[in-house]
């Protein structure tokens, strides 16, 4: 989903040089990356939540505050290493459409 517009006027995406999260309150993010591997693997090293700290590196720690498998209304905090600091915050899934996994 884009979040604001470049010097050209077109949308821009997180992945875009110059893009910025300032301001991102109550917005989503779209974050795009080729990945190697089939559908299935990524969806669940994506969705293993209890092993996020071996997909993002900068994960140090994974609270599950929710029952159950990953879908709609999973709810996690989540503990980063960003700018030389630890930072934790509560994320959720508001959307998961896993389509056709190969």
């Amino acid at each position: 989903m884009p979040f604001g517009k470049n010097a050209g006027g077109k949308p821009m995406q997180l992945s875009e040089p110059g893009a910025s999260m300032d301001g991102m309150t109550g917005r989503s993010v779209v974050v795009e990356r080729r990945i190697a591997a089939g559908q299935r693997r990524v969806w669940e090293a994506l969705t293993d939540l209890g092993g996020m700290d071996r997909v993002l590196s900068s994960v140090s720690k994974v609270e599950i505050l929710t029952d159950g498998t990953f879908d709609v209304g999973t709810r996690w905090r989540e503990t980063r290493r960003m700018f030389g600091r630890d930072a934790t915050e509560e994320m959720w899934v508001t959307a998961s459409e896993p389509t056709d996994l190969r």
